[in-house]
This record gives structure tokens, C-alpha cells and sequence, in this order.
């Protein structure tokens, strides 16, 4: 299938290949048979294949390929009637493309020859299976597990146990930009990743040094510490750079980041980006991805709808823009999914604008557009940078798409893309979209799946097993099974873009490298309002305890983790039972759950952690007691401090004694020891002025003083760090 060849079917399949396996194909049998075009009614040349259409280009300035010796000679094509094509390695997995042509043509005798049926042997000889088993090991991810469940030919079994392990989530950021993202990388803590956070001064700040960086990673993962699932990169690109494209020097790439196996086009993590400028703008995207993940949002209301837009072109529309949103609507976006899509289809879409507009500004929880863009804006119907800035959607923030030309090319100012996350309480949680132009056929099949021919009426095509599409990664409910899920939006990138690879398309390297992520590429949509997890937790566990068992909704990825340490990761079982692993917890407290499922609410509460004997007692912050009763630890004060006492354990305490400590040269300690009174099980007390200390008068501003109390009943002993903050009037003598 050659441009300016004849366009003949092809069926192309992905395989899974052993590493040093070479790969022979062979037909073993097969039944053709021999037409005459004409006696069919067909009067004419076979189209040749034509180079993809970019959306933002007219196809009249398009020049028409035919190679015309062909054409003009009695000849059959030269199409391999079956061969396979090395794609690369994808984390871990080396991927084939398994290609069929059942059919061949002769344009002087007017003829084709059909394979009505056939046996073909695939052999894999030479293969190394221990090192293919020691890289699926070393770099397996279950986020991973839809892509290649629902692409290849020959699924792997690579279901882990993530009882073993969390997934990795890799940041890279500035320095200045780390206290505006704590909240984030706190939540995915607590959402069950492994979070590794590296600033520019650590990784480099040039774009070869932070690949170098994530190489690194890469190359120095194990089984039982596998490569990161996840990249995400902090900053605009001054300050973190991209990538310039290779398969067009016309586009930006941060792909380049996740080429980590080979030199193949197949990304090893998925990547997304916050592009921010200042802390500011990093703290608004990280407060809107918080909203979305944590289910914060005051009214869930707008979750249950969507905009949807087939925008104008007089040519392509009609088939490819329409024919995607019909299929989107027909099997998902509608009432029986729970969502009211607001559907604008072509011709109608070009006088949509202000509707379009006003409908995501009252809240939508999904928007597409597919048709022409620019770099900031959709452009018919017009959806520009200004109507982004003057949305009222505020906590009500979509995943947005947009199927058309560099509206994410974030190497110009503030691109389209830029714009719906950078909204202060308005725009966009995620947007989706292209860093330099698509193309018309890519687009539908990225939306829809490889399921050729492309109807010209824009009915859309029916569903295809196997020939999976972005719609439906984000849906996954035609009997896949649970590893053919994908759930975040970074993987339903991936499965749009494995489409493409299955249409054979001189695009497909290209597609890899344009489609990007602008947020947490992590993030699982809701589409609807969901329903909530069944999870039924225990209300206390004890120290020492290594495991417990709980319930939740089938498939329920559960993390365990206290004071930002994550502590186990579990996959819940069909049934929803789980018997959650983790590392003992070595103090009491308050230990954070948190229950993540795909299309359903997230379950965040909170276990209390408890010794199975005797008393335990614990020490809350300190409060002050200070000669002018501000609360505030003043230079040359002698304060009081205040403890709050809590048992946590299941006998009372008795006899107790407290007593406090410091290495800190800006205190000193009048009175150290008091007697405390005794505490029930489950109880607290407040003991007010337990111990007496005086502030250095040369004390400065800000200083954090530490001080170790202990606790005894004689019996046992618990000891606490806890500290005060000192603060000291900030003089600048200027002149006079």
C-alpha cells in the first residue's frame, strides 16, 4: 500500500514477538480465486492511495499520486500477500506488525485476484526466552495491560500482582515550582504510586540531560522495582524544555522523553504536562486535577453531560466528522449511559458557536471537536482563547479533545490547549490534542478504531472487535475483560494511536509523537456521574499487622499509606475481595486509604492505626501560653506550652510522667518534668503550662525548634518530635 499504488485492503494485526526471535511468515494454504472487474460493473483504474490529508490543508492544492508506468503496463502488484514488519519495543513488549493483501491487481487486464481464505504459519525462531520473560518482568506495568490486550493478535499474560508493587509515577519540574505541586504529589502518594520527584537541578535543565535522566530510571529497573508507569514534566518549555519532532521538524514533542527502548517510535511511559510559568499557575492546575480526583466539586450535576462537535469542512465532514461523533453518541454519550450529550453535527455546527459556548461554560463533563484548528482556537465553529477566558464553568471542569491541527503546540505563547488548563476556576482539567496538524482518516480512526471503510453518509461504522478506538478505551463495555481496560487519559491516547498503527498509515510515527496530554496524564475521566465503590473497611487495624481483607467494587485499586509514606497497593478480585498486603506500621495514627476504579467515585477515608496491648500514648502539636497572649513565641519570652495527650491504646494509662528536651541553641529550659494525670483507653486529655522555656532574644524569624517529649508510665516509654515556631520582627534600616 504505496502512494500512488493502487489502494488495495490490507488487514494488519500486532503481534507480540520473543526477543532474538527471528520472524518467517508463510502462507500454508489459500483459496483465490480471479475477477474480472468488468463483469462486476467496474469500468475504471483502482483508486491509487493518496498521502494523508492534513485538516488544516485544502484537498484541491493536494497533489494527485498515481505512478503512472504501473498503471500504464500489464502488471500485477508486488504486495507481499503476507509479510510482518518490526515496529519497536513497548514497555518491554518487542511489537510486529503482521500484515495481510488478499488482494492483487492488474489495471491493463482489468482484473484482481482474491484470497477468499487462508492458512498462515508465523514462526519465531531463535527466540530468548528468558530475556523476554527478564523484560516483561523488569518493565511491566498494568497500566499498560488494555493497550496491549486490545491490539495484539497474541495477548501476553502479564498480570502481575500488584500486591508486589505500585505503579511509578516520574516528575520533573523546577525547583520554585515544588511547593505549588506538594498537594499533588501528596495525593498520589495516597493514590497508591510510587512518586519520584526530581527538579531541574538534579536532572539538568537541557533536554538531552533530563532524557538522560529518565534513561537512567529506565535502564536501572528490576522486577521488583519496575520502570515508572508515568512521566510527568512541570513547566512551559522555558522552563523545561521539549523535544523537536523527527517526523517534522515543524512540531514539538515531549515523546521523546519516553522513547526509552530502541529507536522505535513506541513510547515506554505515559506523558503529560502542566505547562506553567509561575507557581501561581502550577497551584491552579494541580487545584483542578485535586477537584477532578479527589471528587471534590461542590455540584457533580455537569459530570452527566457533554459537547460533542463535528465542525465544518464541505468535503470531510460529512463522513469523517460526523461519522466520529455519530459513533461516539450512538454507542456511549447518550441516555443510557446516564449523559445528555449536547451533539452539534455538521452543517448545523457552523451556526453553533455561541450555543457551543454557552453550553460548556454552563458545565459539561466531556467536550470533543473534530474538524479544523489553529494553534488558539477550533475554527469552525469559533472557539477561541478569549471565549476560554470568559467561561463560568467554575468547578466544573471537562476532559477536553480536540481532533484537529496544533491547537497543543505549546511551543508558541499560549496555545489553545495552554489556555483551558491555565483558566483560573474555568476551562479545562485535560486537554487532548495534536502539536502540530492531524489528518482526516488518522483522526476518525484514532476516534473510532481501525474499522475501514470510513462510511460516506457519517452514520459512523459499527463496532469492531479488536479494532479499538479512543471512544472505546474511555467506555471499555464490550465484554473486555478487566486487563483490557484502559482507564487514564494518557492510555486512551495510546489505544487512538495503536489504531492508527493498525491502519498501516504513513502517519502512524508521527501520530506518537504529536498527540499529548496537557495534565495529569493519569487522570481517569468519569464520563456520567459515578456510581460509589462498595468498599467496606475495617475501622481499626493494629500495629505490627502485615495484611487485612476488605471489599470494594470489582477491579478497585486500593493504597494504604500514612503521613506520605506509601505503605501497599492491592488489586481488588473480580468478586471484590481483597486481602491487602503492606509493611507493618511502626507507630499508632491515623492511617490513609484511598480506593480508585475506573468510571466509579474514589473512596478516601481514613483507618485508625492501634496497638493490640497495653496503653499507647501519643503527643498532638503543641500549643503556646505567652506573656502578651498573642499564641506567638517571641524573642526573650517565657512561654508555656500546652500538651495534648492522646491513648491509643486499649488499657489505661497510669503513673505517667512527662518530660522534654531540645538541642536547640535559641531555647532554654526552666521547668522539664510534670506528672500527668491518667488517660482511659481511647481517651486525651490537655494538660495546660506543662513545661516552662525561655526564648533567645537574639532568636531569628521563622526558626523551628524541635523538642523531644517522652512519656512514661514506668513501664513502657513513648517518645515524640515536635517543634514551635519562633517569630522574630524582620528590621531593614534604610537610609535616612
Amino acid at each position: 500500500n504505496l502512494e500512488g499504488l493502487p489502494k488495495l485492503p490490507l488487514s494488519r494485526q500486532i503481534i507480540a514477538v520473543p526477543e532474538a526471535a527471528n520472524v518467517t511468515v508463510s502462507m500454508v494454504s489459500a483459496s483465490r480465486e480471479t475477477i474480472s472487474l468488468a463483469t462486476r460493473g467496474v469500468n475504471y483504474p483502482i483508486m491509487p492511495r493518496q498521502a494523508p490529508v492534513p485538516k488544516c490543508d485544502n484537498p484541491e492544492d493536494m497533489p494527485f499520486l498515481i505512478e503512472r508506468d504501473f498503471y500504464n503496463t500489464s502488471q500485477w502488484t508486488s504486495y507481499p500477500e503476507i509479510r510482518v514488519e518490526e515496529l519497536g519495543h513497548m514497555r518491554g513488549m518487542r511489537l510486529y506488525a503482521l500484515d495481510f493483501t488478499p488482494l492483487q491487481y492488474n489495471p491493463a487486464l482489468k482484473q484482481v485476484t482474491i484470497i477468499r481464505e487462508a492458512e498462515v504459519r508465523v514462526d519465531f525462531i531463535g527466540a530468548n526466552h528468558a530475556a523476554t520473560q527478564e523484560l516483561r518482568d523488569k518493565y511491566y506495568s498494568p497500566a499498560f495491560n488494555g493497550v496491549f490486550q486490545s491490539t495484539l493478535l497474541n495477548p501476553v499474560s502479564t498480570r502481575g500482582s500488584l500486591n508486589r508493587y505500585p505503579m511509578g509515577y516520574v516528575i520533573i519540574t523546577p525547583a520554585n515550582f515544588v511547593d505549588a505541586l506538594q498537594p499533588f504529589v501528596d495525593w498520589k502518594k495516597k493514590e497508591g504510586f510510587n512518586v519520584i520527584l526530581a527538579t531541574t537541578s538534579e536532572t539538568g535543565s537541557t533536554a538531552s540531560a533530563i532524557k538522560g535522566y529518565l534513561q537512567n530510571i529506565w535502564d536501572s529497573a528490576t522486577p521488583e522495582n519496575p520502570a515508572p508507569s508515568y512521566l510527568m514534566i512541570v513547566g512551559d518549555v522555558a522552563q523545561v524544555p521539549s523535544n523537536t519532532g523527527v517526523t517534522s521538524s515543524a512540531h514539538i514533542t515531549d515523546l521523546t522523553y519516553v522513547r526509552l527502548q530502541g529507536n522505535d517510535y513506541l513510547p515506554e511511559m505515559y506523558f503529560g504536562r502542566f505547562s506553567a510559568t509561575t507557581p501561581a499557575e502550577v497551584t491552579n492546575q494541580v487545584n483542578k486535577t485535586l477537584m477532578h480526583e479527589m471528587y471534590t466539586m461542590p455540584d457533580d450535576s455537569y459530570l452527566a453531560k457533554s459537547v460533542l462537535i463535528a465542525g465544518v469542512d464541505s468535503y470531510w465532514s460529512t463522513s469523517h466528522a460526523n461519522g466520529a461523533i455519530n459513533y461516539a453518541t450512538t454507542n456511549y454519550f447518550n441516555p443510557s449511559h446516564g449523559i445528555d450529550s449536547q451533539t452539534f453535527l455538521y452543517p448545523a455546527s457552523g451556526s453553533s458557536a455561541s450555543q457551543i459556548v454557552q453550553r460548556v461554560s454552563e458545565g459539561a463533563g466531556y467536550v470533543n471537536y473534530t474538524a479544523h484548528g489553529s494553534e488558539t482556537s477550533w475554527a469552525d465553529p469559533s472557539f477561541t482563547i478569549s471565549n476560554v477566558n470568559n467561561l463560568q464553568n467554575t468547578n466544573k471542569y471537562p476532559v477536553v479533545v480536540g481532533n484537529c491541527c496544533v491547537t497543543s503546540a505549546f511551543n508558541i505563547g499560549i496555545c489553545f490547549a495552554e489556555a483551558w488548563l491555565r483558566a483560573v476556576d474555568k476551562g479545562a482539567v485535560v486537554y487532548i490534542g495534536g502539536t502540530n496538524n492531524t489528518y482526516w482518516d488518522e483522526d476518525y480512526w484514532w476516534a473510532v478504531g481501525y474499522k475501514p471503510p470510513i462510511p460516506s453518509s457519517g452514520s459512523g461504522s459499527p463496532f469492531v472487535p479488536g479494532r479499538t478506538g479512543n471512544y472505546d478505551a474511555l467506555f471499555h463495555e464490550n465484554g473486555e475483560p478487566f486487563e483490557d481496560w484502559s482507564n487514564s487519559v494518557a492510555a486512551t491516547i495510546f489505544m487512538g494511536n495503536m489504531a492508527v498503527v493498525q491502519s498501516n498509515s504513513t502517519r502512524a510515527n508521527y501520530y506518537w509523537e504529536v498527540y499529548s496530554v496537557m495534565g495529569d496524564p493519569s487522570l481517569i475521566p468519569y464520563l456520567g456521574i459515578p456510581t460509589d465503590n462498595i468498599a467496606d473497611l475495617p475501622d481499626t487495624i493494629f500495629l505490627g499487622m502485615d495484611s487485612m481483607e476488605l471489599v470494594a467494587d470489582p477491579y478497585s485499586y486500593v493504597a494504604i499509606s500514612m503521613n506520605g509514606v506509601l505503605h501497599g497497593t492491592g488489586l481488588a478480585s473480580a468478586s471484590g475481595e481483597l486481602t491487602l498486603y503492606y509493611t507493618p506500621f511502626e507507630e499508632p495514627g491515623m492511617a490513609d486509604i484511598v480506593i480508585t476504579r475506573s468510571l466509579v467515585k474514589p473512596t478516601i477515608a481514613s483507618i485508625q492505626v492501634v496497638p493490640n496491648e497495653g496503653p499507647y500514648v501519643t503527643v498532638s502539636p503543641l500549643t503556646i501560653t505567652d506573656p502578651n497572649g498573642n499564641g506567638m513565641a517571641e524573642p526573650g519570652e517565657i512561654i508555656s506550652l500546652n500538651l495534648s495527650l492522646n491513648n491509643v491504646g486499649v488499657m489505661d494509662a497510669n503513673n505517667l510522667t512527662a518530660s522534654i528536651a531540645t538541642t536547640s541553641p535559641w531555647v532554654s529550659i526552666l521547668e522539664g518534668e510534670e506528672q500527668i494525670p491518667n488517660i482511659p483507653a481511647d481517651g486525651n486529655i490537655t494538660v495546660s503550662n506543662a513545661f516552662s522555656i525561655q526564648i533567645s532574644p537574639r532568636v531569628p524569624d521563622q526558626a523551628s525548634i524541635p523538642f523531644e517529649i517522652t512519656i512514661t508510665d514506668g513501664e513502657h516509654t513513648w517518645s515524640s518530635t515536635r517543634s514551635i515556631i519562633t517569630f522574630a520582627a524582620d528590621l531593614n534600616i534604610g537610609d535616612v
